[in-house]
């Protein structure tokens, strides 16, 4: 999504569309888009945890922040942990 809205020029993305039989903007739609994805990404975690099931990027999230500790000298206390 974000190709295709990169693609399209200001211009178009301040045009006046009708969605829904609501006045609304491309950019406003793009907007809509995005957070409908959001809120089915959050209730998919969710209901992945519910089940036992561990997303894989807390761990993911931990390894990158370790090594940059690593290559930076910096040792950071890291909340992320992953239930098993």
């Amino acid at each position: 999504m974000e190709e295709t809205h990169l693609a399209v020029s200001a211009k178009d993305r301040e045009r006046k569309v009708q969605v829904f039989n609501r006045d609304a903007t491309v950019d406003g739609v793009y907007l809509r888009i995005l957070v409908r994805d959001n809120e089915h990404m959050g209730q998919l975690i969710a209901y992945a945890r519910m089940t036992g099931v561990v997303p894989p990027w807390p761990v993911e999230m931990k390894n990158r922040l370790e090594a940059r500790e690593l290559q930076t000298g910096q040792l950071k206390i890291s909340t992320v942990t992953a239930r098993r």
